[in-house]
């Protein structure tokens, strides 16, 4: 535990250690945890739009407590897409994240009922540009009722979008007997590719077929290759199977990474695809390897259709290295095609056991106090606590604020604003009369 002792009789402010996963950036989205009430009372959360009040509403639920006392439940009570969803005005061009958490009981037959994290673009008219999204359903390998999930889609808005809708969307059966909970929704731009020519869009040295800053296996079938009027990763179903394209940059132990990229392929039975991290030593060795494959049999498989994969995973004990690599394994029968684009390498965070470090504070009226927190990872992972005696009692989630003037709820530090460097959260907490003692949290 780290303390930080600071001028006001009788406070002090103490830093604990906080795990950290995920992305960076301040939320977009006002109320991403569903912990404010709106006027339409205790269901209604503010800020958000319902399709239907009566089954899409906000309910108490403390668990994770670090999100929060309060989530989103979409009832089973109606056999059509319902969300609760906001507007918020973007930039054209950019790349933008949009993420939840959900927990799920389905009943529904396998793959017929969902839950969504959704982008919708707009133009400066309101008409529709597009959407992005991602799904959980209760045929994906990993569901089970009542665990925690996460998903997230990433995506470019069109350079005439100027507004993004994000949804939390769902689909159910209607029986009554299912139930879909989320919670923690952010909208952010996400951290830098860090791969070159990640779209295949510039040439390299050896011609049209060569896709600069790529390492390939076999410059005779892994080539660049121009499909539904872009250019793409073409990897032929050849003999010399596996094929690879890749990259690598320097990496420490504990730093978190995410790899991704997106798959058109016509497979047969058995042939896949995966976008790896694969970890190396000082010399180059190879110490482990983290996967996402698209095979033929997955649940999601279509032919010619595009299709997303992507993992995230941290650096083991003696990584120097990583590799981002996009491998196929056909049969090289040469009945077999594959494509792939928008490969994605993105750097998270250092090791997650990071101290969230307490800047600073102003008294800004009476009983109303201004705190400044360095939280080196996503903000919905820290949450403050107080007590009243360090030796007597435990620990409790406090209110905190966005604003000085409220309103004040127990929530994470997605509910906060940013300060003049805008690297920084800021939040408000209201200090009683006689001593307190406050922290900065992360998940239990």
């Amino acid at each position: 535990m780290k303390n930080r002792w600071i001028g006001m009789v009788g406070l002090s402010v103490v830093a604990l250690m906080a795990g950290v996963a995920g992305a960076v950036g301040a939320n977009m989205l006002t109320n991403g945890g569903f912990e404010i009430q709106g006027s339409g009372g205790t269901n209604d959360p503010a800020g958000w739009f319902r399709t239907h009040t009566e089954f899409v509403e906000r309910i108490a639920d403390s668990n994770p407590p670090q999100y929060g006392d309060y989530v989103l439940r979409r009832q089973d009570s109606m056999d059509n897409y319902h969300w609760a969803s906001q507007k918020v005005a973007i930039t054209g061009g950019v790349e933008y994240v949009a993420s939840a958490d959900f927990k799920c009981f389905y009943r529904g037959a396998a793959g017929e009922e969902k839950v969504l994290i959704y982008m919708e673009w707009h133009d400066s008219g309101g008409a529709y540009l597009g959407n992005a999204f991602t799904e959980y359903k209760n045929d994906d390998p990993e569901y089970a009722e009542w665990k925690w999930v996460h998903r997230s889609v990433t995506a470019t808005a069109p350079t005439n979008a100027v507004e993004v809708e994000v949804r939390v969307e769902s689909l159910a059966d209607g029986n009554g007997d299912s139930s879909i909970i989320g919670d923690n929704v952010v909208l952010t731009t996400p951290p830098p590719n860090l791969l070159a020519n990640p779209s295949f869009e510039t040439e390299g040295p050896g011609g049209p077929e060569d896709p600069d800053g790529w390492n390939r296996s076999s410059a005779d079938f892994v080539k660049r290759s121009s499909v539904d009027s872009v250019w793409t990763l073409n990897l032929d179903d050849s003999p010399d199977w596996p094929l690879w394209a890749d990259q690598t940059f320097s990496a420490t132990p504990g730093d978190e990474f995410t790899a991704s990229a997106r798959f058109k392929a016509f497979f047969n039975a058995g042939e896949s695809v995966s976008v790896d991290l694969i970890w190396l030593d000082s010399g180059g060795a190879g110490i482990g390897t983290n996967s996402a494959v698209y095979a033929q049999s997955d649940g999601d498989y279509a032919n010619w259709a595009w299709t997303p994969r992507s993992v995230t995973a941290m650096a083991p004990v003696g990584t120097a290295q990583v590799v981002y690599r996009i491998t196929s394994h056909l049969a090289g029968g040469s009945d077999s095609a594959l494509w792939a684009d928008d490969a994605g390498l993105r750097f998270l965070g250092a090791n997650p056991m990071v101290p969230a470090t307490i800047l600073g504070w102003t008294a800004v009226s009476n009983g109303v106090m201004e705190m400044v927190v360095d939280a080196p990872g996503f903000a919905a992972l820290y949450h403050p606590e107080a007590i009243a005696d360090l030796v007597v009692g435990s620990w409790t989630n406090v209110p905190h604020s966005a604003t000085a003037g409220g309103p004040y709820v127990v929530t994470n530090l997605s509910y906060s604003s940013t300060d003049a460097t805008g690297t920084n959260e800021v939040i408000y907490l209201q200090t009683p009369a006689d001593k307190e003692f406050f922290n900065i949290v992360g998940p239990q």
